[in-house]
């Protein structure tokens, strides 16, 4: 693995990362998971009338030769965001 890839997997990390912590701070403020990766993007009022100004102004676009950040909620309430590399390198949080 060279520099450039080392690089792009450290972006990957970083960003999975970021957008996990973005979903539990969305999740403690609304009481349920956002339905996707672009509800972090906008402003979300919860039940008891308060807003939560959006997490991400954009969501991050994956470095060269992963896939796209997938989002994928489960029914017990946990979540994962994760890409895949070109050496399919799984890269995953929480």
């Amino acid at each position: 693995m060279d520099v450039s890839d080392r690089a792009r997997s450290a972006k990957a990390q970083a960003d999975t990362r970021a957008l996990a912590n973005a979903v539990k701070v969305y999740r403690s403020h609304m009481q349920r998971l956002p339905g996707s990766l672009d509800d972090l993007t906008q402003p979300a009022r919860n039940s008891r009338g308060q807003t939560l100004n959006p997490l991400l102004h954009l969501l991050p676009a994956a470095p060269a030769g992963y896939t796209p950040y997938r989002y994928e909620r489960r029914a017990d309430g946990t979540f994962t965001v994760s890409t895949v590399g070109r050496r399919k390198q799984e890269i995953k949080a929480p």
